[in-house]
């Protein structure tokens, strides 16, 4: 290989070197952050709209962040569980069932435009 050739292919790498620190801090910074953009707080009770029962919010989660590439937003989803079983608000391809315990318990539009299209009971 010629000189130039190792030149360039050294300055590439080092270059390399400094995306991956950056994309590091960015997932820091959205980790530790994206709960400012989450629907539902830890711990926080919802109304699932789609099974008629209280759940809670047990995490949340970026759809892309294991793959740093696409990892860019703070596109927050959020695990629900009912105790027996777990769902997330990412499995319904933009509209969930799932509603805070303040919707439910006031009848907000939210609540009744979700169970009119989630309910099964």
């Amino acid at each position: 290989m010629s000189a130039k050739k190792e030149e360039l292919e050294s300055r590439l790498k080092e270059l390399n070197i400094e995306v991956e620190k950056v994309i590091a801090v960015r997932k820091g910074f959205l980790d530790e952050n994206m709960h400012y953009f989450a629907e539902f707080q830890i711990n926080e009770k919802v109304w699932d709209c789609s099974k008629g029962q209280e759940s809670v919010c047990t995490g949340h989660y970026r759809y892309h962040s294991k793959d740093p590439r696409f990892d860019t937003s703070f596109s927050v989803h959020c695990n629900v569980t009912n105790g027996s079983f777990t769902d997330n608000t990412s499995s319904y391809g933009g509209f969930h069932p799932f509603v805070s315990i303040e919707d439910y318990k006031n009848r907000t539009e939210s609540y009744i435009w979700k169970s009119g299209k989630f309910s099964r009971f």
